[in-house]
């Protein structure tokens, strides 16, 4: 079993690998820089990425990429952990401009909606390319 952050994005459920995760916060100002350790992050809007609205605040979670370096990852809320384990997955083949970031569907349902397995790095390789985001997310 692995366990997942559920964020929401839009009408969509998505679950980042919790391992990674080094913080949720509240996001007072989307636009404000966003530091960890004294250091401004890389900062990703993932609603912007999915064509969802950007005008409330969110959540902002900290990320822990494998190069060992900090990112910011905007999200509309977090709704808590959920545990899946390997059986529970079904893969998803790269389907349209942001296949590469989602790569299996949750054979578990949250609020009447499938929840889609979201890639921390390829978000994060997709809007600054690959020297921001050394490495890629293992499943």
């Amino acid at each position: 079993m692995s366990v997942y952050v559920q964020a929401t994005i839009g009408p969509g459920r998505y679950l980042l690998e919790a391992t990674g995760i080094i913080e949720v916060r509240q996001a007072t100002d989307p636009d404000a820089a966003v530091c960890w350790q004294g250091e401004a992050l890389p900062r990703v809007d993932l609603r912007t990425l999915f064509g969802a609205d950007t005008a409330a605040a969110g959540c902002c979670i900290l990320v822990r990429q494998a190069s060992g370096a900090a990112a910011a990852l905007f999200v509309d809320g977090v709704e808590g952990l959920v545990e899946i384990g390997r059986s529970e997955w079904s893969p998803l083949p790269p389907i349209g401009p942001l296949g590469q970031l989602i790569d299996a569907v949750s054979t578990i349902v949250a609020h009447e909606r499938p929840m889609l397995r979201l890639r921390s790095e390829q978000a994060l390789a997709a809007s600054f390319g690959r020297d921001t985001a050394a490495g890629a997310d293992r499943g």
